[in-house]
């Protein structure tokens, strides 16, 4: 019995590319030349699959197709949009780990997976803006200055309250006069320093003063903290969010959905089909984040540089970039898979290499300290003071060289002049004359007020002696005080 066999080969002898350049999954060379990672993946796949399949090796054609069509396009778009034509093999083509199908009838096969997408901010700092906002920063917790006032004032009426009658610093009871002297302690005490002008003298004011001295240390170390909280935070870089911040990503791909996903505002000036217009537009500030693929923006690392941008993170995700298999080909998706799972050491490698290459700051080691010297933001800060230092003292000086000469130049007064001048001299004359004969009619009335007490002391004194030492009545005897007392000791007409 004779046995037949024949084999039937599943490649077809032309296999047409679709496919654009993305560094660095795929490459346009110089020279018509297709390089890259996923290059040499589809290159290796066919020829292990097909071999010299009816003792001919498959034609590869990546710059030439049957229709005409330009088989290299300028974007992912455009390769979606040529997926099976007369096209066997379609890539770079983004896609799920999870998936095998594409639109269906089409297959996808998974090549590498990515690190996740990029996001690129502009790495230029506006150190005026920051100088300024500095001080601005200062006044933004003006909450907090209103409570410490309002509470120090509370303090010194208490202050005042408890050392009002013991104690003349204070006003003598006063209650306006001495309340404002009873804020200046307060104030000044609250973080223990004090001057000494001023101080507590009954037990209730000191008590006052200790509780006091305690409240401040805590109220003057909260409002510091919020001081010190408020002006580091400058230091920090902006924090960029993808919600509600305007993006630009290359239009269809999936940074394009992962910004559209997380709100943020995606391509709203125009649709960005490469990558180095989505890093123009972010350079421009049409868009204040760009949304690329990690190992994209690692193979860009120098024209990010260059442009004055940085990758500030990178968000994972379970994607890579694979090729579709249509026509003819979809026959060989088990040899194809087959070949991919035995070139994952390639892979990897691939993949770690990459990884390693990804600079991302560290935002603990890069945030620049506001009084540290060697950063620009200290140096734009010190400028800017330095700036203010100096119109202050030339405004200074020209005030004192003004005020000079205004006094060393005679004004030349006419009589009218001249005699309201001697007028007003008079009349501050007199005030002054008045205020000193008030001044000192103010000062006798006190010093007799306090010897009329006195005298009334005295003479309280002198009844109660009167009485303690009337004599015995028992003729003629006298005692010792009435002789005194007959004598003129100076009491005789009170």
């Amino acid at each position: 019995m004779l046995f037949l066999v024949a084999a039937t080969c599943k490649c077809p002898n032309l296999i047409f590319l679709n496919w654009f350049s993305n560094p660095p999954y795929v490459v346009n060379s110089p020279g018509n030349e297709m390089t890259g990672i996923m290059a040499i993946l589809v290159k290796g796949m066919i020829k292990a699959s097909c071999g010299k399949c009816n003792n001919q090796e498959p034609n590869i054609y990546a710059y030439q197709s049957l229709s005409g069509e330009n088989p290299v396009k300028d974007n992912a778009l455009a390769v979606k949009k040529s997926i099976g034509n007369e096209f066997h093999i379609s890539f770079p083509v983004f896609g799920y780990s999870t998936i095998t199908r594409y639109m269906e009838k089409h297959i996808f096969i998974l090549f590498v997976e990515s690190a996740g997408s990029a996001t690129v901010v502009r790495n230029e700092i506006d150190y005026a803006a920051k100088t300024v906002n500095a001080f601005k920063s200062i006044g933004n917790i003006w909450p907090m200055y209103l409570i410490t006032v309002l509470i120090t004032a509370v303090c010194g009426i208490v202050i005042w309250a408890a050392e009002k009658s013991g104690n003349e610093e204070f006003s003598e009871g006063r209650y306006i006069s001495g309340a404002f002297q009873g804020f200046w302690w307060a104030f000044i005490s609250m973080t223990t320093v004090g001057y000494g002008d001023i101080t507590p003298r009954t037990i209730r004011g000191r008590v006052v003063a200790i509780a006091w001295t305690l409240a401040g240390l805590v109220l003057s170390g909260i409002l510091l903290g919020s001081l010190t909280s408020s002006v580091t935070s400058l230091t920090l870089p902006p924090e960029v969010k993808l919600y509600g911040t305007k993006s630009a990503a290359i239009n269809s791909s999936f940074e394009y959905n992962l910004g559209v996903r997380r709100n943020s505002i995606v391509n709203s000036q125009r649709q960005y089909q490469t990558t180095d217009e989505v890093l123009t537009a972010l350079k421009t500030q049409e868009v204040d984040i760009s949304l690329l693929d990690a190992f994209t923006a690692i193979e860009m690392q120098d024209v990010i540089a260059a442009k004055s941008l940085k990758v500030k993170e990178v968000i994972k995700a379970n994607t890579g970039y694979g090729v579709v298999l249509s026509n003819e080909l979809v026959r060989l998706e088990s040899d194809f898979r087959s070949y991919i799972a035995s070139n994952q050491g390639l892979i990897s490698s691939f993949t770690a290499n990459m990884t390693s290459k990804l600079n991302i700051p560290n935002t603990a080691t890069v945030v620049p300290m506001l009084f540290d010297p060697s950063t620009e933001l200290f140096r734009e800060m010190l400028k800017v003071e330095g700036i203010l230092l100096a119109v202050c003292t030339v405004l200074g000086i020209l005030y004192s060289a003004f005020k000079t000469a205004r006094k060393r130049k005679p004004k030349i007064m006419s009589s009218s002049e001249l005699l309201l001048h001697e007028m007003s001299a008079f009349d501050k004359s007199v005030e002054d004359f008045e205020n000193t004969v008030q001044e000192r009619i103010d000062s006798l009335a006190k010093k007799h007020r306090g010897e009329l007490a006195e005298l009334l002391r005295l003479r309280k004194s002198y009844k109660r002696l009167a009485k303690r030492n009337n004599p015995i009545h028992n003729g003629s005897k006298k005692s010792k005080w009435h002789k005194l007392k007959g004598g003129n000791i100076g009491f005789s007409n009170i």
